[in-house]
């Protein structure tokens, strides 16, 4: 797989043999990607012979341009390839989580700009803030929801969600979003076959955290799975010129002696992109803000699964509590133990926070 910015549609990849009595076919080992559209391309192949014809092999390459995110500078809005694979997902060596198919996560967090951009508003609270590149705050998960839906609808994609009483996706006013409880968002449906964007699932944020099959360090991998991407003390571990958690995350706090360390002390957000990313060239997966995920709060279930996308919750107009929905990867006020790849955090989906934010996910067809 190449990936190349939305702004690329045409290239050359080129191979070239170890051996140099080799021969490969095409004669020179290029391979030509010609007005790419969006997403991954046709396969080409690029077959080698061995210098007296015993060995042949064959190598697949597929190109992918990446996806855009409407009205904000490409190198912002990029999306990037996260592959299918398996991890465990904790200490139990039979929690098993498989990602069957691969898909595109936005590189960074979505900041202020794309939010105003898109909903017309910005909620931040610009006090706990650097600038409008920082990522958006302030948004609860009704908000998150209605984001994907608006962009999917201004890239002509297929809206994700459906909400009982909302039948205009493209001309929903901010002030309409609830920001209390409202039984009919928290009983939004997910299509997940449609183009359109969406939050990840807890797992497939987890998976891409750890870095999914390009964890950077050695020994996570049993056959085809990672077995120790869950137990990274930050996202981006081992992987680039990095040291500690404080080179890829903003954060403020150590809890090795529940002090506050002020070296690295912030008041707020910083803008995206600022620290290091992980080995799929994610940013902020650790700090700056929490980001919401589809599923709503539970314990993790046993063994293997699948695609798992939290617990058919039930939900009733008497409940006592409200239920929450999964949040992950650390905040800019938090401990650096909240930016482990396996720290899990949630609250009520109508609850806004400057400690809330969120990315958004792209299937890929």
């Amino acid at each position: 797989m190449v990936s190349v910015p939305y702004n690329v549609t045409n290239l050359i990849v080129t191979g070239r043999t170890s051996d140099g009595n080799a021969t490969m076919d095409p004669p020179d080992g290029n391979l030509l990607f010609m007005n790419l559209a969006a997403g991954i391309s046709e396969k080409k192949t690029i077959i080698v012979t061995s210098e007296y014809k015993t060995i042949t092999k064959t190598y697949k390459v597929r190109a992918l341009r990446q996806y855009k995110i409407s009205y904000i500078s490409e190198n912002i809005g990029e999306l990037m390839f996260i592959p299918a694979g398996s991890f465990q997902r904790d200490e139990g060596e039979e929690n098993i989580s498989v990602i069957t198919k691969p898909y595109s996560l936005s590189k960074y967090q979505i900041t202020h700009q794309q939010f105003l951009d898109v909903m017309g508003e910005n909620p931040s609270d610009i006090g706990s803030a650097t600038g409008y590149y920082d990522p958006v705050q302030m948004v609860n998960w009704y908000h998150a929801i209605a984001f994907c839906n608006k962009l999917s609808l201004l890239e002509d994609l297929s809206p994700a969600y459906t909400v009982s009483g909302v039948s205009d996706w493209e001309n929903l006013d901010y002030s309409s979003i609830p920001i209390n409880l409202n039984r009919d968002w928290d009983a939004a449906t997910c299509n997940w076959d449609v183009t359109g964007y969406r939050l990840p699932t807890e797992m497939e944020w987890m998976w891409a955290a750890m870095g999914a099959d390009q964890d950077a360090r050695e020994g996570v991998r049993q056959g085809e799975i990672n077995e120790t991407g869950y137990t990274k003390d930050y996202a981006g571990q081992g992987y680039g010129l990095g040291t500690s958690v404080d080179d890829y995350a903003c954060y403020s706090c150590s809890n090795i002696q529940n002090i506050i360390c002020p070296d690295f002390f912030y008041e707020g957000t910083e803008a995206v992109g600022e620290k290091l990313p992980n080995e799929l060239g994610l940013y902020d997966m650790s700090g700056n803000v929490y980001e919401w995920c589809w599923d709503w709060w539970d314990s993790y279930p046993t063994g293997t699964q699948a695609d798992y996308k939290g617990i058919d919750f039930e939900l009733s107009s008497n409940d006592v509590v409200p239920p929450s929905r999964v949040l992950r990867g650390g905040n800019w006020s938090g401990y650096d133990s909240n930016c482990t790849v396996a720290f899990r955090h949630f609250h009520f989906p109508y609850f806004q926070s400057v400690f809330f934010g969120f990315r958004v996910l792209r299937p890929i067809q």
